[in-house]
């Protein structure tokens, strides 16, 4: 196209906006539509560029009455409207000019309190416009002067309820600061909190852009004011923002103000937190990100302050040999970054770690194991402070929470030196210990080297032992981590008394944790020595005070229980523990459990190895002691329930102890009369179970007797008599193991007084006659065993009173035998 062409098609142009520009004014809806839409296909048709005259001149003959349909009725003669202008925009020179007109009309429309512009579709593409107008004045002079009207209206519109609106208003404000870096400072605090507004909104997308414009701000205010303190906290809340985006753009935001920020180093500390916590997160994605930013920003940090540096870049300090393999060693930028600022850090760190609030514990807990890396054996100076936080934290409710704070604690035995944390650890599990204190302790002693923990093992164990630590509580919890505590020092023999004591007393429980340290106890080494330190130490304590709960108590059984095997090489000793622990004033119920725990021992260990002589002495002295100061005490009959209990559970122990002895308990006359006196009385008494086990103790007695005549033949009588008279006991297995029990008497009727063979015979018949099957059995089976030995009475009785016996199958039967015998 020719230039007078061209000048001619300007011309007709121009000519065309002026002669319809007036039906923008007029009062018929289509006319208004149909205009701006022919101005707009007119001025800036598809594929053809006119001459700024042109659009100057077109823009100064009709942007008034453009401009007064940005306050039309109908909504597409607004929208059009803006369309109109926005391509003068894009095709007008730069020039302040236009602005003039501009801003004022956008002002009224969406930069006051009261909403003008209804429709949330024309709000929108009026701050597009405005976006628009900002990337195409970017770091022109034109623009500055309407800095604050732009400022007023993104006010109003970032926090319009059109989530559209929003996005677009936050990034008109990253646009605004980046095309005005020098002047944007002047008014950009007035954004910041209409800005925060929408880091709590729904959508993620506003959220990250929120961010971001916060970023642009902070970046380009002036060190004077306190936006930092505005906006640091709103940032570090969205730390737990649950969708990774939104963390990754704090990464990145924290990233951008450390390297570029002009007073980043007074607010390093602020900054920090918001950038390590990241290198903690779940998202790999998100911690691979925050790890590449945080490499750059250690980089910076190195290259800025090189001079300070030069030494530590000239003669670098290797990683402790048994650094963790898991993770990378930071740059030394990063590590002198935070070792300079942690003491800032901390006290935010131990206060946070408290909060009610599951998600900032958690992140608090992963900013600590970053902090923690980073500074090494620099975190010395800031352990006293954050340990009492630390042992709180490792009992948290969330998982979360705990695993970090194990992490950091593992880290902190890696890093610093045994001698700096032992004093600040190991006296405060004296002071009301919990299972944080010992999950705090186990996770320092996992992370130290094996030879930094050789040097404390005795002070760990001897802390453990004490009674504070060892019982200072009965969950579950706490009884696993002082297993867990225990495992590392089960191998080193300085330690294992030690061990043997905390494990021994974490078995005795009812805990799920008595399976691990059971496990643990068949791997410790001189358990017989350890064994005797324990009965020493426990006979030298009060057992008089022992309670059903007491955790001496519970090791005393357990050891009863379990380490019988080794118990029989310290009997002696044993025997003085039983005494104190079984003494008629200690509590009954503790008296009662200890008194099941000596009958397990007695009866679970048949002592193979102790049949050579001088053992088996040791042994019946244990018997003897054991029969003659505890049992035959507890024996004697008083009245209650909980004394009938005792009595029992004595008369159980009774009778497995005898079966073990070789020779009866060095007594006089008087004394075995009154033993025999006490156990017949047993015989009768009213607990069904102690009728029993009396039974079983009278006749392992007569065993014991064998080797002295005059006693034995005292026996037999008694005891005939005794069980005779049991015969009419209301339960049936007394009475069946009475019946049982005068075979063995049956046995030696030569020792027997004439009446008392009769009156075993007499008794014994009518008891065939009864009505339970076994126990005619069982009477027969006696009458059998007198007839053997002595049968002229029984015979003669049979003889007479035959047809008295209902059971005559029995008497043929026994008659029967009687006469093969004589045969």
């Amino acid at each position: 196209m020719s230039d007078s062409t061209n000048s001619d098609q300007e011309n007709i142009v121009i000519t065309f906006v002026k002669q319809f520009r007036n039906d923008l004014q007029s009062d018929e809806l289509y006319r208004r539509k149909k205009t701006l839409q022919n101005i707009n296909e007119k001025i800036f048709p598809e594929g053809v560029k006119y001459s700024q005259s042109v659009y100057h001149q077109t823009f100064a003959d009709c942007h008034l009455q453009v401009l007064k349909c940005f306050r039309d009725s109908s909504e597409t003669c607004r929208e059009l409207a803006v369309q109109l202008m926005a391509n003068f925009i894009k095709h007008l020179d730069l020039n302040d000019y236009y602005l003039t007109y501009i801003f004022p009309v956008l002002v009224e429309r969406i930069g006051t309190a009261e909403l003008v512009e209804q429709s949330e579709e024309l709000r929108l593409e009026l701050v597009n416009f405005l976006l628009l107008i900002v990337t195409t004045y970017a770091k022109n002079e034109c623009l500055v002067p309407f800095l604050n009207v732009a400022v007023n209206i993104l006010r109003q519109t970032v926090v319009d309820d059109y989530p559209k609106i929003k996005e677009a208003s936050c990034k008109c404000v990253i646009e605004l600061a980046a095309a005005l870096p020098r002047h944007f400072h002047l008014q950009c605090d007035s954004l910041v909190k209409p800005v925060i507004q929408s880091f709590r909104h729904q959508h993620y997308r506003i959220r990250v852009i929120a961010i971001r414009a916060i970023g642009e701000i902070i970046l380009h205010s002036s060190s004077s004011t306190n936006i930092m303190e505005m906006t640091v906290g709103p940032l570090a809340e969205k730390l737990f923002d649950s969708v990774p985006n939104v963390r990754q753009t704090i990464a990145e935001v924290a990233a951008r103000l450390l390297t570029e920020y002009r007073d980043r180093y007074s607010h390093f500390h602020k900054l920090l937190p918001l950038i390590l916590t990241g290198l903690c997160d779940e998202v790999p994605e998100t911690k691979t990100r925050t790890e590449m930013l945080w490499v750059k920003v250690g980089q910076q940090y190195e290259k800025e302050n090189e001079s300070d540096l030069k030494d530590q870049l000239d003669f670098p300090v290797n990683a402790v040999a048994h650094y963790p393999k898991e993770v990378a060693r930071p740059n030394l930028g990063c590590r002198v970054l935070v070792q300079r600022h942690v003491s800032k850090m901390v006290g935010a760190i131990c206060n946070e770690l408290s909060s009610w609030q599951d998600d900032i514990r958690v992140r608090c807990a992963q900013l600590l194991c970053s902090i923690v890396l980073h500074c090494e054996q620099f975190f010395t100076q800031s352990l006293q402070d954050v340990l009492p936080t630390m042992y709180t934290a490792c009992a948290d409710r969330d998982s979360r929470v705990y695993d970090n704070v194990m992490r950091a604690a593992r880290l902190i035995g890696t890093f610093v030196p045994v001698s700096t944390w032992s004093p600040l650890v190991l006296p405060s599990l004296q002071d009301s210990p919990t299972y944080g204190h010992l999950r705090v302790l186990r996770c320092i002693t996992t992370g130290c080297s094996p030879e930094d923990l050789a040097t404390i093992t005795v002070d760990i164990g001897d802390i453990l032992v004490s009674e504070i630590v060892r019982s200072g509580s009965r969950k579950v919890e706490y009884q696993q981590e002082l297993v867990e505590c225990c495992r590392p020092l089960v191998s080193n023999r300085d330690v294992s008394t030690q061990m043997f004591e905390v494990l021994l007393c974490v078995a005795s429980t009812d805990t799920t944790a008595r399976t691990s340290a059971k496990q643990l106890l068949v791997g410790l080494q001189d358990t017989a020595h350890s064994v005797h330190v324990l009965l020493t130490r426990l006979l030298l304590s009060d057992a008089a005070i022992w309670t059903s709960v007491s955790a001496d108590r519970c090791m005393f059984d357990a050891l009863l229980v379990e380490w019988g095997a080794v118990l029989v090489l310290h009997l002696a000793l044993l025997n003085d523990v039983l005494m104190c622990a079984l003494d008629e004033h200690c509590e009954p119920e503790a008296r009662l459990k200890t008194y099941e725990a000596l009958s397990t021992f007695l009866q679970a260990h048949p002592l193979p190895h102790l049949q050579r002589p001088p053992p088996r002495r040791v042994f019946d002295t244990f018997v003897d002691r054991l029969i003659k100061e505890i049992l035959l005490v507890a024996l004697v009959w008083r009245a209650g329930r909980t004394a009938e209990a005792l009595r029992t559970a004595a008369t159980y122990c009774l009778s497995h102890a005898l079966p073990r002895a070789t020779k009866l308990p060095v007594i006089d006359e008087s004394q075995f009369a009154q033993f025999l006196a006490l156990l017949v009385t047993l015989i009768e008494d009213a607990a069904t179970r102690t009728r029993l086990y009396a039974i079983h103790t009278l006749i392992d007695l007569g065993r014991l007797l064998k080797d002295n005549p005059p006693r034995h033949r005292q026996w037999t009588n008694t005891t005939a008599v005794t069980l005779l008279k049991r015969l009419d006991d209301p339960t049936s297995l007394i009475r069946v193991d009475a019946l049982n029990s005068l075979i063995t008497i049956a046995h030696g009727t030569h020792e027997l007084d004439t009446q008392n063979i009769q009156y075993l015979v007499d008794t014994v018949l009518l008891h065939m006659d009864d009505e339970d099957n076994v126990i005619k059995e069982a009477a027969l089976d006696v009458l059998k065993e007198v007839g053997r030995h002595d049968k002229a009475y029984l015979v003669e009785k049979l003889h007479n009173d035959k047809l008295l016996f209902k059971n005559g199958s029995a008497c043929d039967e026994l008659v029967q035998y009687l006469n093969k015998l004589s045969l």
